[in-house]
């Protein structure tokens, strides 16, 4: 707290129209007290929810088998059998975010208990001080702080995906950002004002801290440097209303936050940062949009977009609809606080910092929209700039103005007002806030507490005191244990196992995944190269088992044949199904495989009536399933090539057993995949199409050819279960069972 707003706060409560000024007069600072008290008690209370929370999902672990806790806990058993991140394996979201979870992940016993309690823990600690961090910097004084962190963290619970960990750490994720605002909007007392713009620690922290904020959450990071260089350049032109001089201090900035990310990356990946970088800022990018962002993932037109943001065909009150409007909401309240004096230049500066970075993440719609993901961070920047507005007109508060660049603060920090500011004030905007603060946290409670009823607290704390020194199967629930039971059924011990999706099959066995890239699941083996590895390094070592993700738990089965179809060719022709345990396919490798054909054929390519290229496939007139691979030959573009990924590119079958098109590179001019048949399907025909939020952008294929595969029985029935169960998602057909 400044001196100044200590030596003026008796005087300035007991007059100015705030809840605990018009009430108690003079006695405010005794309220102000105890509303921190009561905001303390709230925030203890949402981290013992947190810790029940924690143990409750960690033991008889229960986890979902394609993302989620598997996608954290397989990396970090590489991290302990000393493997480096970024150089012996990549991680899609971050390295940064395996260091955060790696100590707890030790201390509990590096297994699926120690991996979940870490998850469930790191998430809501790094909430809550990262936001008492930022709430700090702007109240410059306890109280205030805690009040404003309960208000946000209520405000973070109803908008959900942020406290506790979503399916892709979010929370972890967007901590950084905050701590760059705090950062950001501190000012401290020392500091010199050269010609590269004032050099204090602040904005030391602030390029640390974006290279943090890359680290812990790729685009996260990126978003966080560009919003932190467009506000440096205001806020040096506010300062000091040169130009030149402004532009020279934010270039110095744009350099430092570059150097920052690649020591921060070389200090987590032990030396590798051009590797870990590499993957991060090219590899990822380069596949984001025609890998993820293909169906049944949603690509990017006006028509999704518009469909997203109204929650459904028509306005359906929902998470994304409550995401925008609190970012309305709050930069609407911002902009009230500037004119009642409530904050600083400086609060406002980091505050707009913050809205930006939360709509900068937005251009990551480029790959796919998923609204629900890519909105949070907004989401979350509009919950704490609600709580900052809120507690600011609560709690009287009335920070120094920030002094320009040669000038120094004035000692009185509270400006003089009009007599009809100070009444509407006082009669409409401190109850307003009091209603708002007491929905907040009104609200925020009911779901919780259901959620914390529905864990057998006594049961999961007496099986956690023996989980750090227990298996994974004897930590799992009763599903895995039966999966778990499968595989160990057909797989004799020592056999090779090469698994899309490592799991506790591997971990219940003490293998890592077999991928020499590191690669724990086959989504991660992106970019042309790493892809290219990942199967030809499968191809090499020929492993005795393969396992696979069934069809009837997991409806992004079919997606992945067409990202890689050298593995699924290979898995296709080389091995047999011979289990399903629900979640998992268990192929086995035959010593007499199926062969494609050796020869190719060609088929003719013909213009639509509305010029799209075609082709059709020789009909399937038979009662079994065929298969081709077929091969095609195309060019991807747009009129402006800079904007040729942004678009999809796809191929559209009608008459075949795929129920989603076909994805193509537009960095590539050959793509093949398999094309499956079902029995007495006689009129398969591709149509080349693309579609996105550019005009003009066309897939125009030159060359097709297929050639064969005769799946065996086993093949058969998997390749129908698929196809029941893609097509039962859009309720087209009901599968049996």
């Amino acid at each position: 707290m400044s001196s100044a707003e200590k030596t003026s706060r008796p005087r300035r409560e007991a007059r100015t129209g705030t809840l605990f000024g018009t009430l108690f007069g003079t006695r405010s600072r005794i309220l102000l007290t105890v509303s921190a008290i009561a905001g303390a008690l709230y925030l203890v209370a949402v981290l013992v929810e947190a810790v029940i929370l924690a143990v409750g999902n960690s033991v008889d672990f229960s986890g979902y088998a394609a993302d989620g806790p598997l996608q954290l806990y397989n990396p970090l058993r590489r991290m302990a059998a000393g493997e480096i991140p970024g150089a012996d394996f990549p991680f899609f979201h971050g390295v940064g975010v395996l260091e955060i979870h790696f100590p707890l992940f030790a201390l509990f016993g590096e297994n699926i208990f120690a991996s979940e309690m870490s998850r469930w823990l790191t998430s809501p600690v790094l909430f809550l001080v990262a936001t008492l961090t930022l709430m700090l910097s702007v109240f410059r004084g306890w109280r205030r702080a805690v009040i404003g962190t309960a208000l946000a963290t209520a405000a973070a619970l109803i908008l959900d995906r942020m406290v506790d960990p979503s399916n892709s750490l979010l929370g972890v994720r967007t901590t950084m950002p905050l701590l760059v605002a705090a950062a950001f909007i501190w000012r401290p007392r020392r500091g010199r004002e050269l010609p590269i713009g004032r050099w204090d620690a602040s904005r030391v922290l602030v390029w640390a801290g974006v290279g943090l904020a890359v680290s812990t959450g790729t685009e996260q990071g990126v978003a966080t440097a560009g919003a932190v260089i467009v506000f440096r350049l205001v806020t040096e032109l506010w300062r000091t209303r040169r130009l030149l001089r402004s532009l020279l201090a934010t270039g110095v900035d744009a350099a430092a936050i570059a150097a920052s990310v690649f020591a921060v990356s070389s200090i987590l990946t032990l030396g590798h940062a051009p590797a870990a970088l590499s993957y991060a800022l090219i590899d990822v990018p380069q596949d984001q949009g025609w890998v993820f962002g293909a169906a049944p993932n949603i690509s990017l037109t006006w028509d999704a977009l518009w469909w997203s943001l109204r929650g459904g065909p028509t306005f359906t009150w929902g998470i994304v609809p409550a995401y925008w409007t609190a970012g309305l909401l709050g930069l609407a309240l911002l902009a009230l606080a500037l004119v009642l004096r409530r904050v600083s230049a400086a609060i406002a500066f980091g505050i707009g910092m913050l809205f930006l970075y939360g709509c900068a993440v937005l251009g990551s719609m480029v790959g796919y929209i998923n609204l629900d993901d890519q909105m949070a961070p907004l989401g979350r920047v509009a919950g704490v700039a609600i709580a900052v507005l809120v507690t600011a007109v609560l709690t009287g508060h009335r920070p120094a103005p920030t002094p320009r660049a040669g000038a120094s603060a004035p000692r009185d920090a509270e400006p003089a007002r009009r007599p009809r500011t100070r009444t509407i004030e006082r009669r409409v905007l401190v109850p307003a806030a009091a209603l708002a603060a007491i929905a907040l946290v009104a609200v925020s409670v009911p779901p919780r507490a259901e959620r914390v009823d529905a864990i057998k607290i006594v049961h999961s704390f007496q099986a956690a005191v023996a989980a750090p020194g227990e298996t994974d199967y004897e930590i799992s629930g009763t599903g895995w244990r039966y999966a778990i039971d499968t595989l160990n059924a057909v797989v004799p011990p020592g056999s090779s196992i090469w698994s899309t999706y490592t799991s506790l099959y591997e971990s219940s066995r003490g293998l890592l995944g077999a991928p020499p890239g590191g690669e724990d699941y086959i989504i991660h083996a992106v970019g042309a190269d790493r892809r290219a590895a990942y199967e030809q390094a499968f191809i090499d070592d020929a492993p005795d088992y393969v396992v696979t993700v069934s069809p009837a738990y997991f409806w992004y089965e079919e997606w992945l044949w067409s990202k890689w179809p050298r593995f699924y060719e290979e898995v296709f022709r080389d091995y047999q199904p011979i289990a399903d345990d629900g979640s998992h396919i268990i192929w086995q490798r035959d010593p007499q495989p199926d062969s494609v054909s050796a020869d190719s054929t060609e088929l003719p390519v013909a213009p639509t009536a509305d010029g799209a290229d075609s082709f059709a496939l020789p009909p399937n007139d038979t009662d079994q399933v065929k298969v081709y691979f077929l091969t095609v030959d195309y060019t991807a573009s747009t009129p402006v090539p800079a904007l040729a990924r942004v678009p999809r590119y796809t191929i559209a079958f009608t008459g075949t057993g795929l129920t989603y098109p076909v994805s193509l590179p537009n960095y590539e001019k050959r793509a093949s995949f398999p094309v499956v048949l079902m029995p007495h399907q006689t009129a398969p025909v591709g149509v080349a199409g693309a579609s996105g939020v550019i005009p003009g952008a066309r897939l125009s294929i030159a060359d097709a050819s297929y050639r064969e595969l005769a799946p065996s029985g086993a093949l058969q029935s998997f390749l129908t279960v698929n196809y029941c169960h893609a097509q039962a998602q859009f309720d087209h057909v009901t599968c049996p069972g």
